[in-house]
């Protein structure tokens, strides 16, 4: 099976989120749809005219953000993330209709693909754990380590000390509270 390109990764990605947070009732389905509008803007960049993003968490706020650092420039308008989602999500039958089509992760909604202005879900429930999969490729580890814990109460020495040539070791014991006892 060959890798989802990174555009298409960016508008399933972004149609995840849309549902997640913008979901559109349908008549006649019990589903949320992800509206177009709502995933193009999500992948435009332009947070700060969304009212809810300052109440984000920051987990929240990272996973959009990197959808949008993966989405092509030329996806963030909605003519141009309708046009791409609709080709992408366009039921293929190949020569025969009736027969199995590929199952794809979002369904367009309503009769005629072509006017399809949102798309259901068809990911499970988790969207947000969804887009952590899709973008997971893009992610690199930080080349910063880790902070070490924070130290608690007991007796702990700190690194070697040279004075005069000498090495000396320091040492104290810190009880709760942060009061130190030399």
């Amino acid at each position: 099976m060959s890798e989802v390109s990174v555009k298409e990764t960016a508008v399933l990605a972004a149609l995840a989120l849309a549902a997640h947070y913008f979901p559109e009732t349908v008549d006649g389905d019990e589903r949320g749809a992800a509206p177009f509008e709502q995933a193009a803007f999500l992948v435009s960049g332009k947070y700060q005219a969304w009212e809810r993003w300052d109440s984000l968490t920051h987990e929240e706020k990272q996973r959009i953000t990197a959808v949008y650092a993966i989405a092509p420039a030329e996806i963030s308008g909605l003519r141009a993330f309708s046009i791409t989602a609709r080709s992408m999500l366009a039921p293929l039958h190949g020569d025969d209709p009736d027969g199995p089509g590929t199952m794809l992760p979002f369904e367009l909604v309503g009769d005629n693909p072509f006017a399809a202005s949102a798309a259901f879900p068809r990911v499970g429930g988790d969207l947000p754990g969804y887009v952590d999969r899709l973008t997971a490729r893009f992610r690199r580890p930080s080349g910063r380590p880790k902070p070490p814990d924070f130290a608690g109460p007991g007796t702990w020495a700190t690194q070697e000390m040279f004075v005069n040539g000498e090495p000396e070791f320091h040492s104290w014991r810190c009880r709760l509270g942060h009061e130190y006892v030399g």
